[in-house]
C-alpha cells in the first residue's frame, strides 16, 4: 500500500443533507487513508513503508516554492530551500509541479458548515501523474448558475475552472465534471471561498492530491476546492520549516536534506502533500506528523476563520487526528532537528528501495483499495482468493500487489466500482471477511 493519505476530502453540503452512505465502508476518517499498515514489515498485503499524505499546511504568508526536484527528496535534485535561510519569494508556478501534468492539482482538504450541514472526510495521496486526454464538457447537471459563476471568477480570477473533469485531479484518473473546480492562491482566497459557498448555500468539496478518493462518472455538483497552489515553503534558521497545504512531501524532505536536518526521513515513504498528512498523521515506521508538528493552522469553512492549534490540541493518534471536518488545513510549522546529510540520504534511499519492490509501477491508482482487518493483510487475503488480475474493462486488480485496483488505461467510475464489489464478495465467499474500503466515493451516477 502506498499512500499519502492526502488526500481527505469534505462535502459541505447546506441544508442538513448527509452524503455518508455513499462511503460506508470507507467512511472512517480515522483510517490511514492511502496510508501504509506498519504492523508487518511482510505480507504482499500491506507495505510497512508508508502512510497518508495529502494537502494542506501552514501558510507562510506570501511565500511560495520552488523546488527543481520531484518527489524525490533528493537534495541535489531540489532547490526547496537551499542553504539554510527561508528561500522568501520563490516561486513555484511551473505547470510541471508534483507530478509533472499541468492539469493536475494537489489539493489539502477540509470542510465545515454552518447549522446542520455534514461533513465527510476522504482520503488523498498524489501517486503521480497520468495520462489526460479527454476535453472539459458541458455540464447540464451544474447547480451554479451564470451570476455564481461570476462571482466566482471575480473571487478567483484564473482560479477557477468550470465543467472541470475531475479525472485530471486524481491518482485514478477517473472523474466526472465538477460544476467549479477552485484553487485558492493564498490563505485569504481559500477564506474569501468558504464565506461566499456559504452565504451563497453552493456545497464545496475540498480535494487534496485526488487520492484515496473516486469520483464518480456524473462528477460533483457545486465548489470543488483544490489546496494546490498554496505552495509555501520556508526554513527559518535552525531548524524550523513553515509549510503551505499544497506542498508535497517531496519538497519538505528536499529542503531539510539540503540543510542537514533530520526527522523528517519518513517522508521518503509518504506520496503526496502536506495538508492530508496531517489530517492522517501520515508516516512510516520512520516516524509520522506528530512527531515534529508545533502547530497547525485551517480555515472553517462555514465563516472563514483562520485557526491555529498547537501540536498537543490536534489529537494526533497513529492515521488519524481530532482535527475537525469541518476546516480545511492550510498550513503547519515543522520543528526538526541537525543531522548528517549522508545519514539522512541512506536511510531514505533503504524506505524507498523497500517501497519500489512492492508496488505497481506506471499505472494510475489509489494505492491501497481496502483497509487491512485485524491480524491480516487485505492484500494477501484477496492474493488467497484468486483475484490478481481479475477486470472490469480497463479497471484491474493489479497482479504486483492484490490490494492495488488500478485503472490501465480508460476506466470508468462504474467499471471500477464492479470490480471492488466483486472482490468483495469473492473474499467475503473464500475467506469469510468482510473487507472494509480505505478509499472513499464521492459524485454522481
Amino acid at each position: 500500500m502506498t499512500a499519502a493519505a492526502e488526500i481527505y476530502c469534505a462535502r459541505v453540503l447546506p441544508g442538513g443533507i448527509d452524503e455518508r452512505s455513499e462511503a460506508a465502508e470507507g467512511g472512517d476518517p480515522d483510517s490511514s487513508a492511502g496510508g501504509i499498515d506498519e504492523r508487518s514489515e511482510a505480507a504482499e498485503g500491506g507495505d510497512p513503508d508508508s502512510s497518508a499524505g495529502g494537502a494542506g499546511g501552514s501558510a507562510p504568508r506570501g511565500i511560495d516554492e520552488r523546488s527543481e526536484a520531484a518527489e524525490g527528496g533528493d537534495p541535489d535534485s531540489s532547490a526547496g530551500g537551499a542553504g539554510g535561510s527561508a528561500p522568501r519569494g520563490i516561486d513555484e508556478r511551473s505547470e510541471a509541479a508534483e507530478g509533472g501534468d499541468p492539469d493536475s492539482s494537489a489539493g489539502g482538504a477540509g470542510g465545515s458548515a454552518p447549522r446542520g450541514i455534514d461533513v465527510e472526510l476522504i482520503g488523498d495521496e498524489d501517486l503521480g501523474d497520468g495520462e489526460v486526454s479527454a476535453a472539459a464538457v458541458a455540464n447540464p447537471g451544474s447547480r451554479l448558475d451564470d451570476d455564481a459563476r461570476r462571482a466566482l471568477r471575480e473571487l478567483l480570477g484564473d482560479g477557477v475552472r468550470f465543467d472541470e473533469p475531475l479525472r485530471r485531479h486524481t491518482t485514478l484518473k477517473i472523474g466526472g465534471p465538477a460544476d467549479a473546480f477552485c484553487e485558492p492562491a493564498s490563505v485569504a482566497e481559500v477564506s474569501a471561498l468558504a464565506r461566499w459557498c456559504a452565504a451563497a448555500g453552493v456545497p464545496i468539496t475540498v480535494i487534496g492530491g485526488g487520492s484515496n478518493l473516486i469520483v464518480r462518472d456524473g462528477g460533483v455538483r457545486g465548489a470543488v476546492l483544490g489546496t494546490g497552489r498554496l505552495r509555501g515553503l520556508a526554513l527559518t534558521p535552525p531548524a524550523t520549516i513553515r509549510v503551505e497545504a499544497g506542498v508535497s512531501t517531496g519538497k519538505v524532505l528536499s529542503l531539510a536534506m539540503k540543510n542537514d536536518l533530520g526527522g523528517v526521513e519518513f517522508l521518503g515513504g509518504v506520496p503526496g502533500s502536506v495538508g492530508g498528512g496531517m489530517i492522517m498523521n501520515a508516516g512510516t515506521y520512520l516516524g509520522e506528523f506528530k512527531d515534529v508538528t508545533r502547530w497547525v493552522e485551517t480555515v472553517r469553512l462555514a465563516d472563514g476563520e483562520v485557526i491555529r492549534r498547537d501540536s498537543a490540541a490536534c489529537g494526533f493518534r497513529y492515521r488519524a487526528s481530532d482535527l475537525p471536518p469541518g476546516e480545511v488545513v492550510v498550513g503547519a510549522e515543522l520543528v526538526l532537528r541537525p543531522r548528517p546529510r549522508a545519514d539522512i540520504q541512506a536511510e531514505v534511499s533503504a524506505l524507498r528501495k523497500r517501497r519500489a519492490e512492492r508496488e505497481p509501477k506506471k499505472v494510475a491508482s489509489n494505492g491501497s483499495t481496502f483497509k487491512n482487518p485485524p491480524g491480516d493483510f487485505a492484500g494477501r487475503l484477496i492474493e488467497v482468493a484468486g483475484c490478481k488480475g481479475w477486470r472490469e474493462g480497463d479497471a484491474v486488480c493489479s497482479p504486483v500487489h492484490a490490494n492495488w485496483l488500478v485503472n490501465t488505461g480508460r476506466a470508468s467510475a462504474a467499471e471500477l466500482l464492479q470490480l471492488i464489489e466483486r472482490v468483495r464478495a469473492h473474499v467475503l465467499q473464500i475467506h469469510g471477511i468482510a473487507l472494509e474500503l480505505e478509499v472513499k466515493i464521492i459524485g454522481e451516477d
